[in-house]
């Protein structure tokens, strides 16, 4: 049994990590589903994937700018954005940033883009592993994504559900 630590939203600030690797204890794999950092800096996520130890896939957050790509590739985790990585008999796939909100983020893409990308990468991982796992930084549409201007979860997410734990 694989056991995975995933973790979102530090937004720059990672002073709870180290508590939080303490509690989770032997985990075999880190998901981090980005806001690594609140706007920038990017240099902000080599800070924060220097403190894993264990093998760490990263998508960025709407919140994070899209140059923090770059950075990712460049440090010790695994910048699953866009991309598909197995481990064992899982595949894992990724989709960073967010579809469009009201917050007009930095890292925003639209709902047919996400749904063609995680259509693509599915398919390829179904291929490659027995399971697969999404790695996302939006929440599904219609869960836990609710603010006073009404759902603001991703849709193309919303239809993945289902398909990503066969």
């Amino acid at each position: 049994m694989m056991r995975i630590l995933a973790m979102s939203d530090a937004h720059g600030n990672f002073t709870r990590i180290p508590a939080i690797l303490e509690r989770a204890g032997d985990v075999d794999l880190i998901m981090v589903a980005g806001d690594i950092t609140n706007f920038g800096p990017d240099e902000k996520a080599l800070e924060m994937m220097g403190m894993f130890d264990k093998p760490t896939l990263a998508v960025p957050g709407n919140c994070d700018l899209q140059s923090i790509c770059n950075l990712l590739d460049e440090s010790k985790a695994i910048n699953l954005h866009e991309r598909l990585w197995t481990m064992e008999n899982v595949a894992f796939i990724g989709m960073g940033g967010s579809n469009p909100t009201p917050f007009k983020t930095p890292y925003e893409i639209e709902e047919e883009e996400i749904a063609a990308t995680l259509d693509k990468l599915a398919a390829e991982g179904r291929q490659k592993g027995d399971y697969l796992v999404l790695l996302s930084h939006s929440p599904p549409y219609c869960t836990l994504d609710r603010i006073e201007a009404g759902n603001v979860g991703c849709k193309a997410v919303a239809d993945m559900l289902g398909k990503v734990w066969t």
